[in-house]
């Protein structure tokens, strides 16, 4: 499998506290699809988000940036809370990435926690998805509220593991 994966990084963007993860495909052209499992329960008011992302590259250059950022709004910080993420990424070469991306409906602003990532909801049509192995990661992140923002990254106790499956 040409997809390999960096540590976990500390993460701030705009406002949000979190990890990052490089991954990289070598000089390889196609699609790095993640099927994402999201769950953020704020004081035991949970909202689920089940969609999936993608990463066109060619010749191993992606656009955008060939980063996961795993990300807390800070304003977070008011309640106790958790996030819970279950993702499976996968590498399906293709000499026309954008041809691809459409046929698995990914688009620009499918869903909204993809960012600017072409996403949709839910996971791509079974025929489009490689038999061969992926990698899944579980990452959670739970917090006691604080009152300041500066205070919430180090309130913030994260958890990982990441495992090649078939």
């Amino acid at each position: 499998m040409p997809l390999t994966l960096s540590d976990y990084k500390t993460a701030k963007v705009r406002g949000n506290v979190g990890q990052k993860v490089r991954f990289d495909v070598g000089n390889e052209t196609g699609v790095l699809f993640q099927h994402v499992q999201h769950t953020v329960d704020l004081e035991g008011h949970k909202q689920n988000a089940n969609f999936t992302e993608g990463w066109p590259a060619v010749r191993g250059r992606f656009k955008p940036e060939p980063v996961d950022y795993y990300l807390l709004p800070v304003d977070f910080r008011e309640v106790d809370g958790s996030v819970h993420i279950d993702a499976r990424m996968f590498f399906v070469p293709t000499d026309r990435p954008a041809v691809l991306l459409k046929a698995a409906g990914l688009s620009k602003g499918g869903v909204d926690i993809a960012g600017t990532l072409p996403s949709r909801r839910g996971q791509i049509p079974k025929r489009l998805r490689p038999d061969g192995e992926s990698i899944h990661r579980r990452w959670t992140a739970t917090w006691k509220a604080t009152t300041f923002k500066k205070d919430f990254a180090n309130a913030v106790s994260y958890k990982h593991k990441t495992k090649v499956t078939k």
